[in-house]
């Protein structure tokens, strides 16, 4: 298999290389991806459906060909990991309509806040209970100045937006405490975990997807006269293309993980966010003013310095 063949010694450096650029380009572009598709096809629900669903079927195809270890579905695994998808979906859902009513930047803000709550989980529920250091301790407030101060520019936003990116920082710390602690107690691969994960998510999604309504508010969507000349074929390539990045972050991420220690990781994450930041300011004009990506920069320093001194 791919993982033991990677544990067994160290991949050559042009295979790391590739392999960190190609997880960087789908994880800088993701939330760009995501943020055009919602706003060409306002369906969330039905958007993730099918990123889910393509993903799940990508990772059992790869499983059944033999190049991934992919474990079966067993009910007793899907009863444990009941509440592993219930979270997994409140995390994916909220974070994509924070995009839907906010600007990427905002959500990048809300991904790196998170790391001060999550370090207090791991230090309080996690460990030992050992305090953090002064370096860590300085770091957290570096984000909180920054987010602060990012907050304050970007004052436009509407009540809308700042409920759904509220609403997607509560779901992914749940995400990182819960997830980090109860994966420890069902025995998978990687890749078993994410066959489960997207597998299982695709029937709430489709569930919301229905029950909302979807359908008929991209039809309305679509009878509004400066709709009207919006391109079928560019909603579906931007469709497919979210699909086809889903299955990349996936993939590489794995292989990544592999690769590299979790440190460098990290830095790569890091990294990820600043060409986000660049990619979504040259592209189109929904993006934060220039004091908000300057506090954005501040908070993103404030993350680099946490993922360091952790």
């Amino acid at each position: 298999m791919i993982g033991e063949e990677l544990k067994k010694r160290p991949p050559p450096q042009s295979r790391v290389i590739f392999i960190v650029l190609s997880y960087m380009l789908c994880s800088s572009t993701m939330l760009i991806i995501n943020k055009a598709a919602v706003k060409l096809y306002p369906a969330p629900s039905f958007l993730l459906f099918l990123q889910t669903a393509v993903s799940a079927l990508f990772i059992w195809a790869g499983g059944n060909m033999g190049y991934i270890k992919v474990n079966p579905l067993e009910v007793s695994k899907i009863k444990a990991f009941g509440l592993v998808v219930v979270v997994f979906v409140l995390n994916i859902f909220t974070n994509i309509k924070a995009l839907e009513y906010s600007n990427v930047e905002t959500v990048i803000v809300c991904q790196t806040l998170t790391s001060i709550i999550i370090a207090y989980g791991d230090w309080k529920l996690l460990t030992s209970g050992s305090r953090p250091s002064n370096a860590v301790i300085g770091s957290l407030v570096l984000t909180v100045i920054g987010a602060v101060l990012y907050v304050k520019a970007e004052k436009g936003l509407r009540v809308e937006a700042y409920t759904w990116v509220g609403l997607y920082f509560l779901a992914k710390i749940v995400d990182m405490l819960y997830i980090k602690h109860i994966l420890d107690t069902v025995p998978m691969t990687t890749w078993g975990r994410g066959y489960y994960n997207n597998f299982l998510a695709m029937f709430p999604l489709a569930f919301l997807a229905i029950v909302s309504d979807e359908r008929s508010r991209v039809r309305a969507f679509y009878a509004l006269e400066e709709n009207q000349d919006i391109s079928s074929q560019l909603t579906f390539f931007v469709i497919v293309l979210s699909c086809v990045v889903g299955i990349g972050i996936s993939m590489f991420g794995f292989f990544l993980r592999e690769a590299v220690s979790a440190t460098s990781f990290s830095v790569v994450g890091n990294m990820n966010k600043i060409i986000t930041i660049f990619i979504n300011f040259y592209i189109w004009s929904y993006h934060a003013t220039t004091a908000g990506l300057s506090s954005l920069l501040l908070c993103l320093l404030g993350g680099a310095l946490y993922a360091k001194y952790k």
